[in-house]
């Protein structure tokens, strides 16, 4: 009995049900919380105190979400997954070329913001980041094309990871990608720091450790203490990095940082509670603004069909601020405005958002099943949508720009992998999905072979 729950845990860790469940605990933790944190740290009532509609609420979404990916793996999918051996003339360079140009973009980035902000690096040693993010989100440090560079760096640092497990065999080589890759890790993690934005800087190091645990998992007698070890390790940093974010916005002291997270995780279960009970009302609600930013405000999706006009919204800059306006009118603390992805898509859909949620779920069947068949768009969109399940305590992130962006990238690197990397089945197309049935390390698992000169 023990063994078998043991295989269902590690088959489903980083499956779409495995992430959910992690979000749902942390939302039964808040929703448990004594109601005097809220006062004490937030300086708010707590509405979500075991509310009972909450819970349905909130268990409803939860339970479509997952029934979307069940119906998708049963119905829609065939679950027979491929091994592919590839092969390239020059496996090192094939992976570091992409990630070299997306770095020295990723760095010019920040020149360019540099240039906008002459006193960028001087706000952050003196804490005063929270300027800086004022500036980004009124207009006064845009970017330009260039804001995008830190999406594409993050889709890059995913696939080289990714590939290099199949491709770089070990010794020299692989001291070198090591080596490469780690230096664009920290370009992409300072980048994302100096703009001050967690989600930029969390889906970075969330999407390298599903990945790392996609391989870690890979085989049948999954040593449990290490994983658990790795996972702790990786959630340690992603908070670390979370609370470095919050010390360079101003916060100067433990119980401010303490404050800083409590607020942007529990308190947005306590936003969704006010929305439920009727106390807070966004202005822009109802319009459909919140299920996707990038069909809402790109300027290029908009020229081809008007969906900003049809939905009669404001510019991005107008809802994201009229955010804190409607909750300090909801009688809570307006400095911190999110609500959680369910609490975002409330707003929108009312009490359709479980149906909504299970088309969500149906999508990120499809998507687990790119990944597990190591697709490009596996590669590249699972992780993004692994982070948006572990960010529901956030915002409804899944199809904003970003999103859109990372698919740019699948189609560069699918055109890039067409042309310099071959590809063959190395076992039956029509066998059962190799990840839960491996009792072999990677390296030594058929059709995990490194790369080999043509």
């Amino acid at each position: 009995m023990i063994h078998q729950i043991k295989q269902i845990a590690t088959r489903n860790l980083i499956s779409p049900y495995g992430l959910a469940f992690v979000s749902y605990a942390l939302f039964l933790t808040a929703w448990v919380a004594p109601p005097a944190l809220f006062l004490d740290y937030i300086g708010e009532p707590d509405l979500l105190y075991l509310n009972l509609t909450v819970f349905l609420f909130y268990s409803a979404c939860v339970v479509c979400f997952m029934a979307g990916v069940w119906i998708f793996e049963h119905f829609c999918d065939s679950r027979k997954v491929p091994v592919l051996d590839l092969s390239c003339n020059s496996p090192l360079s094939f992976l570091l070329i992409p990630l070299a140009i997306s770095t020295t973009l990723c760095i010019a980035s920040v020149v360019v913001l540099n240039g906008n902000v002459s006193n960028v690096v001087e706000l952050l040693f003196s804490q005063q980041g929270a300027l800086l993010k004022l500036a980004n989100a009124s207009g006064q440090a845009e970017e330009g094309s260039w804001g995008y560079v830190i999406t594409f760096q993050t889709g890059m640092l995913w696939w080289a990871y990714f590939r290099s497990k199949r491709l770089i065999g070990g010794g020299a080589s692989q001291r070198i990608f090591s080596l490469a890759l780690a230096v664009a890790t920290i370009v992409a993690v300072i980048t994302a720091l100096i703009k001050v934005d967690r989600t930029n800087l969390i889906p970075i190091l969330a999407g390298m450790l599903v990945i790392l645990l996609y391989y870690k998992l890979a085989g049948k007698e999954v040593r449990m203490p290490r994983v658990a070890v790795i996972t702790l390790a990786t959630v340690a940093l992603i908070v670390g990095s979370f609370v470095g974010v919050s010390y360079i916005r101003g916060a100067s002291n433990a119980g401010i940082l303490v404050a800083g997270v409590f607020g942007y995780t529990a308190t947005s279960y306590n936003r969704l509670a006010a929305e439920i009970s009727g106390l807070l009302h966004y202005s822009f609600g109802g319009r459909g603004i919140y299920l996707s930013t990038f069909l809402s405000y790109n300027n290029t999706i908009n020229r081809i069909i008007p969906f900003n006009e049809l939905m009669g919204s404001p510019t991005a800059r107008g809802v994201y601020f009229s955010e804190f306006s409607s909750i300090a009118a909801g009688g809570l603390n307006p400095g911190f405005n999110w609500s959680g992805a369910f609490g975002y898509i409330f707003a929108d859909l009312g009490w359709w958002t479980p149906i909504y949620l299970l088309a969500v779920g149906i999508f990120n069947g499809y998507l687990w099943r790119q990944f597990r068949r190591q697709s490009i768009a596996g590669i590249i969109l699972y992780p993004w949508a692994a982070f948006s399940i572990l960010f529901w305590f956030g915002w409804n992130v899944l199809f904003d720009l970003r999103f859109a962006l990372l698919a740019v990238v699948v189609a560069i690197i699918g055109t890039y992998e067409s042309r310099l990397l071959g590809r063959h089945a190395s076992i039956d197309p029509e066998a059962e999905d190799p990840l839960p049935q491996r009792d072999l390390p990677p390296e030594n698992i058929p059709g995990l072979r490194t790369c080999a000169p043509r």
